[in-house]
């Protein structure tokens, strides 16, 4: 069959494409690598060299899955243009920073034509930040027209353009795209080998194993599943995405219903943020605000995720013994069926040496950061160096067939490598690049101080009031804009005011940490429900709502660690911090009884006693009441009524259809 010209040359171009991706990736890799061994020119240069080449990476992906010639084309140009970015800043990086006084018309351009092809990257990904970014810029400039408290002196356009890119200061290659550049593209390197080998996958095939048996189980293979993944993901986007296309159909099949499901495996994967050793975006961000090493922070989330995913699983225990209770012909109760091996397959012993990897992998990193303190960095690409090559033998052995069979497998697992770590770490970069753009605008205008003074008046009337504001303004936040967006906009507006009216660093900074995780399940945008909701094939408003209802007593978490928060003050294991520990575990999980268990059969009675469990369980979560007696009294009494309506619930007969 004869092959058209234009189909011919069309294979070629895409080929071309294809081959200059690969290369951009690899030196992009490879320049990563380079400097976390020697640190060579510094972090400020590293950053202006690899935030264009993170450009170059994200515009070639863009034009290789893109099927109109016109975005094809604009895309390629930008990525070129990102390339030639990067090289002429890495050339003029020291006249630039230290020896140009005045700005020629060649650095504005290159100024112009970085934030341009950043702008075009973002508005493909988060338009929301897209539009906060020209909304401000705009502001920044015409701010001396509008009335107070949004009247400032205003800048010129030049000074917007070349604050936020070539000064280096802030903006694009400010201290946010710096952190994305030199830390998180180090940590980057174990999250990948975690995807690239199918980690995950054998993970979710040994907990469905495991709870098989039980079909009404099933939700716990989400969070065991999620729990171990988020290990190594810090996104709980991505988290569902790899748990969600195992564990949704296995609960649908089991007779959850499909917004349920998507519901229970989105607000699994929320703790990814929270779960170390590798935590969201938003705790390397907390660690270089407070000027402390890493490891302080994920020692601290180990108390944060353990309370998580207590509440979360003790909330599912509640609702599962419900729905068995009044809906015994679901067939939740039956043995294992062949669903189980159609959904994920039975574990082999490739599959529990990968994990096996993987957990020593994990251990390897809590050794390194959290014993030897070395800098994250430096533990990441000794982790990779060492697990990389065990991996590589492992699929080595695991592929069945020729020496070439099994070379072609490890090349293509190795390009698998280069490529998603290229295309996963630029696209972070860019994010913060973006997100510095709009911390930026604050700073060249100077509202932010003014912000700040109105902040304080308010906290000095009632710093409760300042609190709920912040923690309304999160949610709105989180409602269009990623976790790490909804942080870093809180640290910038609500933060400083906070500490400078008492409240710790710590709590302030995991306050709003907590309240950004939650934009994970909060709609419209909800990145987590997104996901599950399209994996379940369910309405993305419905399951939105299940995801807040079970994780309706973890929203109070975020007021309750400024109380309860000994743990964050100092994550050592002391009376008060295993104290405070126990009341809020005890006060959220009554939460859960209240909203999900029932009482009685009365209306009326069963009322009484889910608002008195209630009442009781937010005084003692919160801290309310600061006698140690009163809350003793209290926490053994919550108990007891946990202890009795669990009892209840799986000793009653089940309710006939």
């Amino acid at each position: 069959m004869r092959v058209m010209p234009g189909l011919k040359y069309r294979g070629l171009y895409r080929v071309s494409l294809q081959l200059m991706l690969v290369l951009v990736a690899l030196s992009f890799l490879m320049l990563n690598l380079y400097y976390f061994v020697t640190g060579y020119g510094g972090d400020i240069l590293h950053t202006v060299t690899v935030v264009p080449l993170a450009l170059a990476m994200l515009s070639l992906d863009r034009a290789l899955k893109t099927t109109s010639r016109v975005l094809l084309t604009v895309n390629l140009v930008l990525a070129l243009a990102s390339l030639f970015v990067a090289f002429y800043l890495r050339l003029n990086f020291y006249d630039l920073l230290i020896y140009r006084l005045v700005h020629t018309y060649f650095d504005l351009f290159v100024a112009l034509l970085v934030m341009l092809i950043a702008l075009w990257i973002i508005w493909g990904t988060y338009k929301v930040i897209f539009i906060l970014i020209i909304v401000l810029m705009i502001y920044s400039v015409y701010g001396k027209y509008l009335p107070d408290p949004l009247f400032h002196p205003g800048v010129s356009w030049t000074r917007v353009l070349t604050g936020l890119t070539i000064e280096f200061e802030v903006g694009i290659f400010g201290p946010l795209a710096k952190l994305g550049a030199t830390l998180l593209a180090a940590v980057f390197l174990v999250t990948t080998i975690a995807y690239v080998f199918r980690v995950p996958e054998s993970i979710i095939k040994i907990f469905l194993y495991i709870v098989g048996g039980r079909r009404y189980l099933t939700p716990y293979a989400s969070v065991g599943s999620s729990a171990l993944i988020a290990m190594s993901t810090g996104s709980a986007a991505a988290d569902v995405a790899i748990t969600g296309q195992f564990t949704i159909p296995l609960m649908i099949k089991s007779g959850f219903k499909q917004e349920i499901a998507a519901s229970i495996a989105s607000t699994a994967s929320t703790a990814a943020l929270i779960t170390p050793p590798i935590m969201g975006i938003a705790a390397f961000l907390i660690a270089e605000s407070l000027g402390v090493h890493y490891w302080e922070v994920a020692l601290r989330g180990f108390y944060m995720a353990f309370i998580f995913y207590a509440v979360l699983s003790y909330s599912l225990l509640i609702i599962i013994l419900t729905m068995m209770r009044n809906a015994p012909s679901t067939g939740m109760v039956g043995g294992r069926s062949t669903e189980l091996d159609e959904v994920a397959g039975r574990p082999g012993l490739v599959d529990i040496a990968r994990v096996a990897l993987f957990v020593g992998l994990l251990l390897y990193l809590v050794y390194t950061l959290g014993v030897l303190w070395w800098s994250v960095a430096r533990a990441s690409y000794t982790g990779v160096m060492i697990f990389l090559p065990a991996f590589i033998v492992l699929e080595l052995l695991a592929v069945k067939g020729t020496i070439k069979l099994k070379l072609e497998s490890v090349a293509r697992l190795l390009y698998d490598y280069i490529v998603v770590y290229a295309r996963e770490t630029s696209s972070i970069i860019v994010l913060l690049a973006c997100l510095g753009m709009v911390v930026g605008v604050f700073t060249l205008t100077g509202w932010v101080l003014r912000l700040f003074s109105l902040l304080i008046g308010v906290g000095a009337e009632n710093i409760v009031l300042l609190l709920i504001l912040a923690y309304v303004v999160g949610l709105i936040l989180g409602m269009g804009l990623p976790p790490t967006g909804t942080y870093v906009i809180l640290s910038v507006l609500t933060l400083p005011a906070l500490i400078q009216l008492g409240v710790n660093p710590w709590i302030a900074h995991f306050f709003a940490f907590y309240v950004a995780t939650l934009g994970e399940v909060t709609p419209p945008v909800a990145p987590a429900v997104v996901v599950g909701a399209q994996i379940a094939r369910s309405d993305l408003f419905k399951t939105g709502f299940a995801a807040i209802r079970l994780l309706a007593p973890l929203f109070l978490f975020a007021f309750a660690i400024i109380q309860r928060g000994s743990f964050i003050l100092d994550p050592m294991p002391r009376t008060e911090v295993l104290l405070d520990l126990l009341y809020l575990l005890v006060g959220l999980l009554s939460l859960s009884t209240a909203l999900f268990a029932p009482f009685t059969n009365s209306r009326v009675l069963d009322v009484i006693l889910r608002g008195a469990t209630l009442i009781l369980g937010l005084t003692l979560a919160l801290g309310i009441i600061k006698d140690n007696n009163a809350n003793e009294i209290a926490t053994v009494a919550l108990l007891t009524v946990i202890l009795i309506t669990t009892y209840r619930l799986i000793r009653s007969p089940s309710r006939p259809q």
